[in-house]
């Protein structure tokens, strides 16, 4: 398991960093994106995407128009899992970024004493591939990456809040 954090006094920095980018310098979630899509299209594996924010212990669907509210329930086994969460197949890194824009404008945010736009919310971007397995046995091989976006702390000092 491998963990990375991106931390600044504004969280404008983090959200910039994982989201947004530039063409030149793309966000994580965009480079990470690129990177397992040239992977599928190596490999003949397929890519699929859910967006989905956490906001006052509720989660809800980044990908869907309006939002829905998620269900959340553990298995028997211990594992949570997401009920109704949406998956979306993307062939390319065009079709990812009409896709995860659309999310990230639904995305819940407010104004702070630093940012005119701040999330107000954790964003979680699941990416899931999946690969068939080799010779006749119907088996496939798959792997889940998820990219979180964690709302902002905010100095309480410094930023009025």
């Amino acid at each position: 398991m491998s963990f990375f954090a991106v931390i600044s006094e504004s969280k404008a920095t983090e959200t910039w960093l994982m989201l947004q980018g530039t063409n030149l310098l793309p966000g994580l979630m965009p480079l990470a994106m690129s990177t397992i899509l040239s992977m599928c299209q190596r490999t003949g594996s397929r890519a699929e995407i859910s967006y989905y924010e956490v906001y006052i212990e509720r989660c809800y669907d980044l990908l869907e128009v309006g939002s829905k509210e998620i269900v959340i329930q553990d298995d028997k086994d211990g594992m949570v899992h997401l009920k109704g969460l949406s998956r979306v197949p993307v062939n390319s890194i065009s079709e990812f970024q009409e896709v995860f824009s659309r999310g990230i404008q639904r995305r819940k945010t407010a104004g702070t004493g630093i940012n005119d736009v701040s999330s107000r919310s954790h964003g979680v971007l699941v990416v899931a591939v999946s690969t068939p397995g080799s010779g006749d046995s119907g088996t496939v091989v798959s792997g889940k990456l998820n990219l979180i976006d964690l709302a902002g702390h905010l100095y309480t000092i410094p930023t009025q809040n």
